[in-house]
């Protein structure tokens, strides 16, 4: 169908997480659940598929387990045979991955057997989409050596954060500064920013280039990152023509950071909202993720009220209020229980009489009937039994509010199965 040799590769195994409660030293940040029934992976892999790429890359690192298991499960199926791979690769003994950009090169013996045109890097940590052959068309429009996605972004949200890029009216970048405090407004609208989103096309003979450049330099020297060394220095050399792909208007893109629990929580309410890209379940433009045909459907008793949520596969609910609520597969709510902005994983129980709002709760928590997590605190309501005290000592001890307020319910330690 498509005669571009072009390859993918997903970064998705990062040491560091904004999520720490939710990856709990056992699964990496691209595993954890989202919106239903996905993992955050799910959602740059199948901006892979849906653009018929199907030569693809995972490489995987830290807390790598769990991803692998989801990756073999749920995508190796998806893939065929001969001109299509699909292979997840870990650091190549004895080196660990030093980083983004190492990790690329401890593989690139792949890329030169495969000998593609062109290389597509995409980050595998954020809840991302884009359309990769529209990308490419791009890049090969320009004649780019490399071409970086990009996103209008609120300055003020932007400082510190992200790599901050900024290009002329042909949309060649003309400045790029790795995570700037002071990001460089947008002419004609000072409270915005250019940032760029991590996910990059390079020319196969470029990238392999400036990644051997890169590997003969010290830890002391570079940290082996796109980000912070890869791009400036291919800035600082002169030598490349560089090229922005502003996703804003482009059709099947969407780009949610996934830095915090605001991140997290912030998409998932964007995800329920059908009017937007991230929720508006474009058939012809699928995530695809776990296949839950095995469970029952969901059971709503007619005394609950249930508004703009989601309730997946084999959960039974007699909630007495839904509102704003993503519950994962086989999740139990009892009567009178009112959630609201709340985000319940697989299996997770909440009693009787209980009121749970802007909530985060990891697989198999259980919440004990007559209790209220609100406003950054967790107590007893007059429905409490004094014979749940151990349950809601051992909650208790797995609750963690964040700043603003969001409680996050880590549980992930209490189940050596828990994936």
């Amino acid at each position: 169908m498509f005669k571009d040799n072009i390859v993918g590769i997903i970064l998705a195994g990062g040491k560091k997480s904004g999520l720490k409660y939710l990856t709990s030293d056992v699964r990496a940040q691209s595993a954890v659940p989202f919106g239903g029934k996905f993992r955050i992976i799910d959602f740059v892999m199948s901006s892979f598929f849906n653009s018929y790429i199907k030569k693809l890359y995972v490489l995987v690192q830290d807390k790598s387990i769990s991803l692998s298991e989801h990756l073999q499960a749920n995508w190796g199926p998806r893939f065929g045979f001969g001109d299509e791979f699909f292979r997840v690769i870990g650091p190549v003994p004895p080196n660990w991955q030093k980083g983004s950009a190492d990790s690329v090169w401890q593989m690139s013996d792949n890329l030169r057997v495969d000998k593609p045109d062109y290389i597509a890097v995409f980050g595998g940590e954020q809840i991302s989409s884009i359309d990769v052959r529209k990308m490419l068309e791009f890049h090969k429009q320009q004649n780019a050596d490399l071409t970086i996605s990009s996103l209008k972004y609120p300055i003020q949200e932007a400082s510190g954060r992200f790599g901050i890029i900024k290009s002329d009216d042909n949309g060649v970048i003309i400045s790029f500064s790795e995570k700037t405090e002071t990001p460089t407004p947008i002419e004609k609208d000072s409270e915005f920013t250019k940032i760029s989103l991590g996910n990059y096309i390079f020319k196969t003979d470029v990238l392999l280039k400036v990644l051997e450049e890169d590997s003969k330099m010290s830890d002391e020297e570079s940290a082996h990152d796109f980000g912070r060394n890869i791009i400036p220095k291919m800035f600082e050399s002169k030598e490349y023509k560089i090229c922005e792909y502003d996703i804003e208007n482009c059709d099947n893109s969407y780009w949610y950071p996934m830095g915090n629990y605001d991140d997290y929580l912030k998409s998932s309410v964007e995800f329920l909202d059908s009017e937007s890209k991230l929720g508006s379940y474009d058939p012809n433009w699928p995530i695809y993720s776990t296949n839950t045909d095995n469970l029952p459907p969901a059971r709503i008793v007619e005394t609950s009220s249930v508004k703009n949520s989601i309730i997946s596969d084999g959960c039974v609910i007699n909630a007495k209020k839904i509102d704003t609520a993503i519950l994962f597969p086989n999740v139990r709510v009892g009567e009178r229980t009112v959630l609201n902005k709340t985000i319940l994983f697989n299996d997770v129980q909440v009693g009787e009489d209980c009121t749970l709002e802007n909530v985060i709760a990891d697989k198999r928590c259980v919440f004990p009937s007559g209790i209220t997590i609100k406003n950054g605190k967790m107590t007893k309501n007059k429905k409490f039994d004094p014979k749940d005290q151990e349950a809601y000592e051992r909650l208790e001890s797995k609750l963690h509010f964040t700043e603003s307020n969001i409680a996050v319910v880590s549980c992930y330690h209490d189940y050596s199965d828990r994936v």
